[in-house]
Parts: C-alpha cells; sequence; structure tokens
C-alpha cells in the first residue's frame, strides 16, 4: 500500500515487556473505533509494511499491542518512534464542511491578506493545538488550525483560505 492511499493514525511511542510489547498513541478524537483492529501498516525506510495485530488493550489514546512475530524487546524496540497508518478507504464518510487533518495535506494555503503562502506540508500534533505546516520560499510558517482563522476549505479546488492574525506570517517571514 502507498502512503497516498492511507492515512496515518499515530505512532508507536515505546517499547515495554520482555516479549516486545508495544504501546502505540493513536492521533484521534474517537480511539475506540479502533478498539478492534487485526492489522496495521508500520511505516519503515519510507514503506508501508503490515502487521498482524495478536491482542491489543486500549487505555484512552493508547493501546498496549502485540504484534505477530515482534517477540522481544529488541523487535519491539526497534519499532519505536515509526508511524502507524490504516487504508483511507477504511475512513467514515464526512460532511462536506468537515475534514481529516491528513485530508489537507497537500492543499494549498491562501491567506487574504498575503496571498499564497504555499502547499500543507503536515499537520504538527501539539499538546495545545494543532498547527498546519507550510515552507514559503524554504522558510517555514506554523499556523494554528483554528476555526476562527480557516474562511473555508475547497476540496475541489484543494485550496485552504486563512485570515492569519496580524503580523503572524511576518514573524516566519521577516
Amino acid at each position: 500500500m502507498e502512503k497516498s492511499d492511507a492515512f496515518k493514525l499515530g505512532k508507536i511511542v515505546k517499547s515495554q515487556g520482555k516479549n516486545g510489547e508495544l504501546v502505540f498513541l493513536f492521533d484521534t478524537d474517537k480511539p475506540e473505533q479502533f478498539r478492534d483492529l487485526r492489522f496495521i501498516f508500520i511505516e519503515i525506510d519510507e514503506r508501508l509494511i503490515p502487521f498482524q495485530i495478536d491482542s491489543l488493550d486500549l487505555k484512552g489514546n493508547y493501546a498496549k499491542v502485540n504484534l505477530e512475530d515482534i517477540d522481544s524487546p529488541e523487535s519491539g524496540q526497534a519499532l519505536v518512534g515509526n508511524a502507524l497508518y490504516l487504508p483511507a478507504k477504511d475512513l467514515p464518510e464526512l460532511p462536506a464542511e468537515q475534514y481529516y487533518f491528513q485530508e489537507i495535506i497537500g492543499y494549498t494555503i491562501i491567506d487574504q491578506q498575503k496571498g499564497e503562502l504555499g502547499i500543507v506540508k503536515d499537520i504538527l500534533k501539539m499538546p495545545e493545538q494543532s498547527l498546519i505546516q507550510v515552507f514559503h520560499k524554504n522558510k517555514e510558517i506554523l499556523i494554528p488550525l483554528a476555526d476562527e482563522l480557516i474562511q473555508s476549505i475547497d476540496k475541489k479546488t484543494r485550496q485552504i483560505t486563512i485570515l492569519a492574525p496580524e503580523g503572524l506570517i511576518d514573524l516566519y517571514l521577516d
């Protein structure tokens, strides 16, 4: 499976125990919908590799997981920090005015005052809020992913129009 056909579900945050158990962090508002996962794709060397899930114990956004063929602390530790993916076709359809974060990666950001800023490179999850990562003339710009800044999202043209607070964009470009 290619990354373009997948959505990022989270990452492996640590290995624990003597049998290669892993702790997953699900980056989602509704982790309970993934309680019954039987397989997962793990990004290894920029490729998505499928793994069968033998057991999954969910607690909030974290899950203690046993994967088939991962049976030692060393084999588990080798996967720590890697991203978790599932097929995009498995995502429930959202109403037109809603979107998944990974869905807007690749969209063009246009500020109503500064014009076109660039293409969404990533969505960075921070404790306080998520940030849109854009590069404009090789300079990183981080824009809060907040309803009050986003004026419109056009799925057809793959454009996001924002109204950034006064001075925000200038902080990155000066």
